[in-house]
This record gives C-alpha cells, sequence and structure tokens, in this order.
C-alpha cells in the first residue's frame, strides 16, 4: 500500500529499491519492473498530481519543463476516491521502452490509461509527451488485460 493505493513492493526483485518521502526509485529493468515502476508512478498522480508524477519520475528536459508548464495551468484537484489498479497490459516497445496500459476502478467504471516508460541506465522514467493526452477511457471489462494481482510475465 503506498498511503492510499494498492501497489506492489518486491524490493529485491522489481522494486521499488529505495523509497524516500513519497517518491519510490530503483526498479528493475525488466517488464514486471516497468510495471510496477508504472503503479507507483500513477499513485502519485492520483495523490498529489500528474504535475508532481512528472516532477518526480521524468528526466530533466525541456519537454519535461513545458509539459509541467501545462499541467500547472490546468491543474486538477486529484481524485476524490483513490482509484484502484484492477488490471494491466505490458507492451515492451523494445527492452528499454514500455507501454503500460492500466485498468482502474474509478467509482462505478472500470477506465484504462497509458503509461509510457523509458529506461533511462539506471530507473524507469516517465515519458512526459505522454501525461498530458487523455487518461481516462471507459471499458466495460478486463476482456485482454491481466487482473491486477495475477503475475506481470
Amino acid at each position: 500500500m503506498d498511503r492510499k493505493v494498492a501497489v506492489p513492493f518486491a524490493p529485491t526483485t522489481f522494486g521499488p529499491a529505495d523509497r524516500t518521502d513519497v517518491i519510490s526509485k530503483c526498479f528493475s529493468h525488466s517488464p514486471s519492473g516497468a510495471l510496477i515502476a508504472a503503479a507507483h508512478m500513477l499513485s502519485v498522480a492520483w495523490q498529489d498530481g500528474t504535475a508532481a508524477m512528472v516532477n518526480s519520475y521524468a528526466e530533466e528536459s525541456p519537454e519535461k519543463s513545458s509539459v509541467l508548464e501545462v499541467l500547472r495551468s490546468k491543474a486538477k484537484s486529484p481524485p476524490a476516491a483513490v482509484p484502484q489498479i484492477t488490471g494491466y497490459r505490458i507492451v515492451m516497445d523494445h527492452q528499454d521502452r514500455a507501454r503500460i496500459q492500466m485498468v482502474v476502478a474509478m467509482q462505478d467504471s472500470l477506465v484504462r490509461g497509458l503509461v509510457i516508460l523509458e529506461w533511462t541506465g539506471n530507473d524507469w522514467a516517465v515519458d512526459p509527451s505522454t501525461v498530458v493526452t487523455d487518461m481516462g477511457e471507459e471499458i466495460p471489462d478486463l476482456t485482454g488485460y491481466t487482473a491486477w494481482g495475477s503475475p506481470a510475465i
């Protein structure tokens, strides 16, 4: 549990191996490590806002700065009820780029969103260009997704 969101901790295998305050770091360079990293990143976004997630988990770059400006100008309050992850799908574009689709329970519906991660040489980082898109497409069920709590691969 990361404050209010159920996220996995496997510090000796997939991560996070380092946790300070609310920021988790040092995930394994594997599909399972990317999945766990995405869950921890979304936990920060849901509880502290998307700008906090980008600030903590994106590599320093001009793109990160411009995305943060956009996010801060649109600042939304985190959801009143903290979403819980119910399913996922992992697509590895190559060993250093992962597309993680997460399905979350939001009140009476299931909503899917996409998190794109890049391996930075020592950890997974969120691709800041992907977080300003709409992350909330409603779906009827978990068909095509692995239920949260099942092995990643």
